[in-house]
């Protein structure tokens, strides 16, 4: 499990992505923000969707950060 300090950075960078570019980051993009390996951001990443904090959920079977329901369509990473 991801230890609370990165969590928090990993949601505050997303939140301040969205107001930045007026989408989500790919977690490869926030990988680079954060300055972390791609894996360990896609693995973070599942932790605090799983978490259930406002804001942040998962396109089904992706790895894509969907803001809403009716967001843009993502396609599933490879």
């Amino acid at each position: 499990m991801a230890e609370a300090e990165l969590l928090n950075r990993m949601y505050h960078t997303i939140l301040q992505w969205f107001l930045e570019h007026g989408r989500a980051p790919h977690y490869v993009e926030l990988a680079h923000r954060l300055e972390l390996p791609a894996e360990e951001t896609r693995r973070t990443l599942r932790e605090l969707v799983d978490m259930g904090l406002p804001g942040v959920w998962q396109r089904p079977g992706t790895d894509c950060i969907d803001p809403s329901l009716h967001s843009l369509i993502c396609q599933a990473s490879t």
